[in-house]
């Protein structure tokens, strides 16, 4: 896979740009979890300023995906067993309901994409046009729950889900299925062709119960499956950036 950190893509503002560009690395592993950022490595790293490498740092830190620690500076976030699992319980209540707004809110446009979504196989099993399993499960507009979320028209909701908690989610979903694609795919297509019928039907009802029954059979299965080193800044691609003993070093010159 080739590295985050080799080219910028062309972007409105070039603040989006390193947003990108960071939450990417931090899905991946290529900045590790729990690692020191380096303001100067970053930059040089990406060939930017530090002005807009700031602020894109402070929009990463209101995702949850970096935190700031008194005198030592900004590291990529890390969590435990017990961090997922009240993540997972707050998913379970707030995302039926979205589920439930969507149904009632969804345009037929976004329903019948919500549909192409549904159909693709969580197994890997795609047609050559689209993309690989990696960089599916990247993308935003790949994500089925991201697509309901957003369907809901709920701003607060959107708030909660998407800054709260989604962002930190999304890293463990990411790791988590690239070592147990196929264990639960079957079961999980057909739930998510479940909550499809009925938001097409236009069933709140029907749409928020099929979605926390998604939610729930997925959240026993992470949780009993938990593996700490998915969630630690162990088994990392490699990068620029992932060696902790590099990232150390220059956290010792970040500004």
């Amino acid at each position: 896979m080739a590295s985050q950190f080799d080219k910028l893509q062309k972007f409105p503002s070039i603040v989006d740009s390193v947003v990108d560009c960071l939450d990417k690395a931090i899905l991946t592993g290529e900045l590790p979890l729990g690692a020191r950022l380096s303001e100067q490595s970053l930059a040089e790293g990406l060939g930017v300023s530090r002005g807009p490498l700031r602020e894109a740092l402070r929009r990463l830190e209101g995702r949850h995906l970096i935190v700031r620690v008194h005198n030592l500076g900004a590291r990529v976030t890390s969590f435990t067993k017990e961090d997922i699992s009240q993540l997972l319980t707050i998913r379970e209540a707030l995302e039926g309901v979205a589920a439930r707004c969507a149904a009632e809110r969804m345009s037929d446009e976004e329903i019948a994409d919500l549909a192409t979504l549904a159909t693709t196989g969580l197994d890997g099993s795609r047609k050559k046009q689209q993309p690989g399993f990696a960089v599916y499960h990247q993308s935003l507009d790949h994500d089925f729950h991201y697509r309901i979320i957003q369907g809901s028209r709920n701003s607060r909701l959107m708030d909660i889900l998407l800054k709260d908690t989604f962002y930190l989610l999304r890293i463990y979903r990411y790791r988590f299925k690239l070592v147990d694609s196929s264990n639960r795919a079957p079961q999980a297509s057909a739930e998510h062709r479940a909550i499809l019928e009925a938001i097409s039907a236009r069933n709140p009802e029907a749409a928020e119960n099929a979605m926390r029954n998604h939610l729930r059979n997925a959240n026993a299965h992470i949780i009993q499956n938990f593996d700490p080193v998915l969630a630690s800044s162990e088994n990392q691609n490699s990068g620029p950036y992932s060696d902790r003993r590099n990232v150390r070093q220059a956290g010792k010159s970040a500004s």
